[in-house]
Order: structure tokens, then C-alpha cells, then sequence
């Protein structure tokens, strides 16, 4: 009749049970179970990770690879979650340039790298 804690019930006495009362527990139980149904933050790090890459109304049609920061093995003291971004993103669009310009921005020491920040 339950998971946690067990309840149980012997067969032989099931007539002094009301199914009423069944009824009522088990839709109590199932009531909890659909109230604890939730995420956690880093469940959704893989569902960013993709609309990242791959939404052409956000990225533009460029590959913007993403890592998430564990912010827990900081070295920072304090309140280490408020220090770090959930993810970073980058773009380097340097596979979209002839090699004329790869020499330019070496040249000119510019950098392409375009970085991105998430919190969720």
C-alpha cells in the first residue's frame, strides 16, 4: 500500500479496511510523489548546454561551446556560488576565416574569442 515508510496489511483482515481508505492513501501518495518531481539546478546544465549550440535565434548559427563551473572546488572563500557563473561560453570564429585574416588578427594581436556567461 506505500513505499515509505511501508504500510502493509494482512490479506485476511482486508474486510475491515474501508476501499474507501485505500483510495484515500494511494491518492495521497500519489499526490507527494508529483509534488516532489522537481530539478535540480544542474539537471538543466545539459538542456542550456544544447539550446546554446544549437538555436540559430541565440547563437546566430555559431558553435558556442559552453563548460559548467563547479563553483564547489573553488578556492575563493565565501560564498563561493555567487562568485561563479553556472557556465561559460565561447566562440572562437576563426574556422570562418580565409587565412589572410588568421594573419591579421595574429598581427594585430586582436582577440576573436567572444565569451558568454550563464546563471540559471
Amino acid at each position: 500500500m506505500g513505499e515509505n515508510p511501508v504500510r502493509f496489511f494482512l490479506a485476511a483482515r482486508s474486510s475491515e479496511v474501508s476501499q474507501d481508505l485505500i483510495e484515500k492513501i494511494n491518492l495521497e501518495q500519489r499526490k507527494e510523489k508529483r509534488e516532489s518531481d522537481h530539478y535540480e539546478e544542474r539537471d538543466l546544465h545539459p538542456l542550456l548546454t544544447y539550446f546554446a549550440y544549437s538555436n540559430p535565434a541565440f547563437n546566430r548559427g555559431r558553435n558556442i561551446f559552453t563548460k559548467t563551473i563547479f563553483h564547489e572546488k573553488s578556492k575563493k572563500s565565501g560564498y563561493s556560488e555567487w562568485l561563479h557563473p553556472d557556465l561559460v561560453g565561447f566562440y572562437l570564429p576563426i574556422e570562418e576565416w580565409n587565412e589572410n585574416l588568421v594573419e591579421f588578427n595574429r598581427i594585430s594581436d586582436n582577440n576573436a574569442l567572444k565569451l558568454f556567461s550563464f546563471e540559471l
